[in-house]
């Protein structure tokens, strides 16, 4: 028992400590919720910001194609949004 705990102990350090990872997406903005700070794509993602971390642009609106570059802890979620873009039209980068 004795070696049994310190091992649970370690393994449970290793768990908590799964780097972010940066990612992002491309998709058409369906609803933006300015009083909510949530903004859903296309895809049907949902994803809620900080105004105080993050800065949405005041012209975004229904059909406009956005990039959200975010934090991800893979199967546990967004951890951050970092930015949130307007796709200029003709921009295929």
């Amino acid at each position: 028992m004795n070696i049994l705990l310190p091992a649970l102990a370690s393994s449970a350090i290793l768990v908590s400590a799964v780097p972010a990872l940066a990612d992002s997406v491309t998709s058409k903005v369906i609803a933006h919720d300015r009083v909510a700070h949530r903004v859903i794509l296309a895809d049907k993602t949902v994803f809620t910001y900080d105004p105080a971390v993050v800065s949405m642009p005041e012209t975004v609106s229904t059909g406009d194609e956005v990039t959200v570059e975010y934090q991800s802890a893979g199967d546990d979620g967004i951890v951050k949004i970092d930015s949130i873009t307007i796709v200029a039209e003709g921009d295929d980068s």
